[in-house]
């Protein structure tokens, strides 16, 4: 990557019937990062998942 990226990943889960904000992970320069768990009762049985640029590759991992 040339430069700094940011990944959302989308939150199912509402507070008092308002939605929850897209949690936000940076991606520093030439680096890699693992995030997660997303529990499916918080983020939804299908993950959704937001990049701010094509630049960004992602790998998915099951674990258990």
């Amino acid at each position: 990557m040339t430069v700094p990226r940011t990944v959302e990943v989308n939150i199912k889960d509402t507070v008092d019937g308002q939605s929850v904000t897209p949690k936000s992970y940076s991606i520093p320069t030439s680096a890699s990062r693992y995030i997660g768990p997303f529990p499916p009762g918080d983020y939804g049985d299908v993950l959704e998942v937001n990049v701010d640029n094509a630049e960004l590759k992602l790998t998915a991992y099951h674990l258990g």
